[in-house]
């Protein structure tokens, strides 16, 4: 097991940004949240817990249709220098029957044939997820209403950093004097930002859909409070964000409020529209708390220097030295293209000629990652890392997959298969030398 130092909410704000796509392609709200009083700054094995999430929240999104998919971190004991901390993936699917709850964490157990013919199923994936846990100290548990919900449980225990820990920085302010109102049709999005929003003793009206929240704005107006900000969901029913931005801004005793306005990662191209209404900024769900925070101290301060206090929660983008890196590819000549980048950038690199090799060779030595081609003779890139995940000494190295198609569905594909982030070929140096940026950083300084 790893004991290094990580940031626990950049660890699962990761989780939720890989696995948004595939929430937002089947219309499902994903969220993620952590109790803004648990100190964040902590040391254990941040790539296993990742594999966990990954692994429980994949499986969520597979059997939920409509509705949600929650990840969540609770403080279950402060011990001192160290906590236990509850990690839960909830969501509003299919559920599984209560005489099959025993036997859901049994390798290749389904929990129903038929379900199994629809959704596909489980495989590996949760028996895995059990005994990582259970390396780490803690438990994996679940609890489901069929037809309803199911709920993934488990505790870890996690080391504090210490006060003066380099990548230590606490994000505390106090926002006390300003009114801001959320306005979301999902209960679970308006209670994550409204506690985010307490801690920093900001004072927080919630709404649940557009046509409430000018009512809300009315009544702040008339008692002379008036709203500072409104966080506003785009897409909601009967009145979605933009329509309501649009009343907002042609109001002459509304008009002043700040208007945020929150989406999916796919809505992108709404940002001009945003713009065009009075929309001040336009931030994509699920919401990190650095970027609520970076965007509060814009709207409201202004002040270069804030926006250096988020620095050191952010992930590093400096390229480390001396990583290395299993290639695994049977193509000579990207073999050799791939081998030239990685090495001119100062790393240390070893080729498999197809994923049986590469299985062997992590078996058989130390890797921080691997770059994995998905069409390969033997054995592919999707089976070798369902195979490296299913083996729990190797099953945290990240593992970017390499595939010669763009098409719509392959990010999806590769997550599926238990890889960690995707690059289309021919590779590009600077796109190769940021993917290791974003890997190889997490690997070394978590």
């Amino acid at each position: 097991l790893e004991n290094t130092e990580f940031n626990l909410l950049s660890m699962m704000y990761d989780v939720a940004n890989i696995l948004a796509f595939k929430a937002e392609e089947k219309g499902l709200e994903l969220s993620c949240f952590i109790d803004p009083y648990i100190d964040p700054f902590v040391i254990g094995d941040p790539l296993r817990i990742r594999q966990v999430l990954i692994n429980l929240t994949n499986n969520s999104l597979k059997f939920t249709e409509k509705g949600e998919v929650s990840i969540r971190g609770t403080l279950k004991e402060d011990l001192g220098n160290r906590f236990s901390l509850w990690f839960s993936v909830r969501d509003t699917g299919i559920g599984i029957p209560e005489e099959k709850l025993d036997k859901i964490f049994e390798s290749f157990s389904q929990a129903d044939t038929s379900t199994t013919r629809r959704f596909g199923g489980t495989g590996l994936r949760l028996s895995i997820s059990r005994t990582l846990v259970e390396m780490m100290g803690g438990s994996l548990s679940v609890s489901s209403v069929e037809g309803k919900w199911s709920e993934f449980k488990f505790f870890i225990y996690l080391e504090k950093q210490a006060s003066d820990s380099v990548s230590r920085k606490d994000i505390d302010i106090d926002l006390s004097t300003k009114n801001i109102l959320i306005v979301d049709d999902n209960k679970t999005n308006r209670d994550i930002l409204r506690q985010q929003l307490l801690k920093w003793k900001c004072k927080v009206v919630e709404a649940e859909s557009g046509k409430a929240a000018l009512a809300k704005m009315r009544e702040a107006v008339d008692s002379m409070s008036p709203f500072n900000l409104a966080i506003v969901d785009l897409q909601m029913p009967a009145m979605d964000g933009l329509d309501f931005g649009r009343l907002v801004k042609s109001d002459d005793d509304l008009k002043s409020t700040i208007l945020v306005l929150l989406s999916s990662v796919t809505n992108k191209g709404e940002i001009d529209t945003s713009k065009n209404i009075g929309s001040s900024r336009y931030l994509s769900k699920p919401l990190k708390q650095s970027d609520l925070y970076n965007c509060l101290m814009a709207m409201f301060y202004r002040e270069s220097k804030s926006e250096k206090i988020l620095e050191t929660v952010s992930e590093p983008t400096g390229i480390i030295d001396g990583v290395k890196i299993l290639l695994t590819e049977d193509n000579l000549i990207n073999q050799k293209v791939a081998v030239k980048i990685l090495e001119k950038s100062h790393h240390k690199v070893a080729c498999a000629n197809n994923g049986e090799e590469a299985v062997k060779m992590l078996e058989a030595d130390h890797y921080d990652l691997v770059l994995m081609d998905c069409q390969m003779p033997v054995m592919d890139g999707y089976e070798a890392t369902k195979l490296i995940r299913s083996k729990p000494e190797i099953s945290a190295i990240p593992i970017i997959a390499l595939t010669a198609s763009a098409l719509k569905g392959d990010r999806e594909k590769c997550i599926e298969a238990g890889m960690d982030d995707y690059l289309t070929k021919p590779l590009k140096r600077e796109e190769l030398n940021m993917m290791l940026s974003k890997w190889a950083n997490k690997k070394h300084k978590q």
